[in-house]
């Protein structure tokens, strides 16, 4: 036998290293949203959507007809109140005929008060304010006319009324000076404004301001009443005041009123004439924005004598020294006559209960109240 032994296997050749695959998990397996509890069909969305859109309408609907009341038929425009400092610019002057300005007229308008406080009998008395005044109320929305101009008890009357008088509507007043009033509804700040300034050419008030100021515009002057002007001074007139002459008089104290008012202007004018210098006026600088003002400043011992409305005497137990009637008028343009508020307004202004109104507060004289000219 042969004893020869068998040759060994071959060896394999060494192979490289190979690490196993990674092991595949299987992903989960996903609730469907109907098994899950969350799912919403698309139509409950749409519902949805529909519910969120009705509410949003609703509550912007509600906020309008809250925030600005309609009227039935037109409405009529929005009512700002004047409270910027108009002023007699060049471009104003330029409309005016660029004729050199009366030398009693301002350069410059004093601002407009936003909200008055005037001392009126029918009004409730306000914890907060001097005795013997009285808050109109500084929040209405207002609708209907935009007036400013010169101040007025009266009108500040007609103002807390004015809801009764044209319903669904409400004024709120703006003090600048007939001047100021004016020169508003020149630049279009305004629909309407109070005036009663006094023209020594033609002895007339109103109209020849308004011609002026308003060229080329068709504008109706309705007459609110004609008032009494004269000297406030303390009750008793103890230091026997009688006239504009005892203004010199170096003991008393003067209240004056501010540059643009009527009030201011008739003054001006009438010293003027008389040959009686502003400057021999002890207090002549000491202004006041209303009629009421001048009074409170009587009343309270601050000043010896102040020209104003008689009105303003009645309403603060003080004596009243007469000096003229003028007239106050409502400037309207012809664009703003037609609206439903002032319609409404001047219709009242012509009936016997405006005059009756007008007569209770005292110092007016209503012959002519609610009559409309045309310039």
């Amino acid at each position: 036998p042969d004893t020869t032994a068998a040759p060994p296997p071959a060896a394999h050749p060494a192979q490289p290293y190979q690490p196993a695959p990674p092991h595949r998990r299987r992903p989960p397996r996903s609730t469907p949203p109907s098994e899950s509890g969350l799912y919403l069909p698309w139509w409950s969305l749409v519902v949805m959507v529909g519910v969120v859109g009705v509410i949003a309408f609703g509550l912007l609907f509600a906020f309008t007809a809250l925030s600005e009341p309609q009227t039935p038929g037109d409405q009529a425009p929005r009512v700002q109140v004047i409270t910027s400092q108009p002023t007699l610019s060049q471009d104003f002057a330029a409309q005016s005929g660029g004729a050199a300005q009366p030398a009693y007229w301002p350069t410059a308008i004093p601002q407009a008060q936003p909200s008055a406080t005037v001392p009126l009998p029918t009004f409730v008395p306000s914890p907060s304010l001097p005795p013997g005044q009285f808050d109109i109320g500084t929040t209405v929305l207002v609708v209907g006319v935009d007036l400013s101009g010169s101040h007025d008890p009266a009108l500040t009357w007609l103002a807390a009324h004015f809801p009764e008088i044209v319903p669904q509507f409400s004024l709120q007043l703006g003090f600048s000076g007939s001047l100021g009033g004016l020169i508003a509804l020149a630049e279009g700040k305004a629909d309407l404004a109070g005036c009663h300034l006094w023209d020594k050419d033609t002895d007339s008030y109103n109209e020849p301001f308004v011609r002026r100021l308003l060229p080329s515009r068709r504008v109706a002057l309705v007459t609110l009443a004609q008032r009494r002007l004269g000297l406030i001074v303390q009750s008793g007139n103890p230091l026997r005041i009688v006239g504009l002459e005892d203004l010199t008089r170096m003991e008393l104290r003067y209240a004056n009123r501010q540059p643009g008012s009527g009030t201011r202007v008739w003054l001006d004018t009438t010293l003027e004439e008389m040959g009686i210098p502003t400057s021999a006026i002890h207090g002549y600088a000491h202004e006041h924005l209303t009629h009421s003002e001048v009074a409170l400043a009587v009343a309270e011992g601050r000043a010896d004598v102040g020209l104003g409305l008689e009105t303003a005497a009645l309403l603060f137990g003080l004596d009243y020294i007469h000096l003229t009637l003028e007239r106050y008028d409502l400037v309207i343009p012809a664009e703003n006559m037609a609206t439903p508020c002032v319609e409404r307004l001047v219709e009242w202004l012509q009936s016997g209960a405006a005059r009756r109104a007008i007569q209770a507060l005292g110092g007016y004289e209503t012959g002519e109240t609610g009559t409309v000219r045309w310039v």
